[in-house]
Order: structure tokens, then sequence, then C-alpha cells
């Protein structure tokens, strides 16, 4: 968050125990943070996959087994950046995801 400023709201859609929601919104910025399972923070039962809510910004660690997907519906739910930490996610497997998810005309996607 240094080194990457976001304008508007940010959604954390994989919560969890809400350690990285709480310091998202200790910066400034209204966090909105969801889970698909009751892990103590935020509100449980949204499905990010399947959900219609949209956002400024998403920024997440998703699960392991749903990288690729939360990274191709964060780019259709978000108007401005999507961050993930993608590295860890994707290192051999770049050409199976969407070329703008690195940059992207609508934003911009940072690899945290």
């Amino acid at each position: 968050m240094d080194n990457e400023r976001f304008e508007g709201e940010i959604w954390d859609p994989a919560c969890g125990d809400g350690m990285m929601a709480r310091v998202l919104a200790s910066r400034g910025n209204p966090v909105i943070a969801t889970d698909l399972y009751d892990r103590g923070f935020g509100t449980a039962g949204i499905d990010f996959l399947r959900s219609d809510t949209q956002a400024d910004n998403i920024i997440t660690n998703p699960p392991y087994n749903a990288a690729e997907g939360f990274v191709k519906a964060g780019l259709k739910k978000r108007s401005k950046k999507i961050c993930t930490p993608s590295s860890r996610y994707f290192p051999r497997r770049r050409q199976s995801i969407p070329d703008n998810f690195f940059h992207s005309p609508a934003g911009s996607a940072v690899d945290i």
C-alpha cells in the first residue's frame, strides 16, 4: 500500500479472519470484507465467483484452488484495480490467465 494507491472502496472477497481487511481499512479506504465461509470476520456466505457485486478495487488472497477463477471474476467485478499475490499462484501458468491481468485499460492489476 505504500507503493500503490487506491481510490474508492476495496473489496476483500476472501477475507478469512480479517487480517488483510483490517490493514486495508487502517489506510483510510472503505473496505467490504466477505468470505464464502464464516471465519469470524466480515460477511459470510458470499460466493465471489457467483456474486454480482461490483467494487472499485478488489484486493484478496484467494484460496489456491480457486485463484485463477478469482482473477478472471475480479477483472469483471472491479472498476479500477485488482490485486492478488499472483506470482505465488501463477509462476509457470502465465499463459492460462488473461493478458489484461497484468495491465488492464480499465484500471490496473498489481501483483502483491
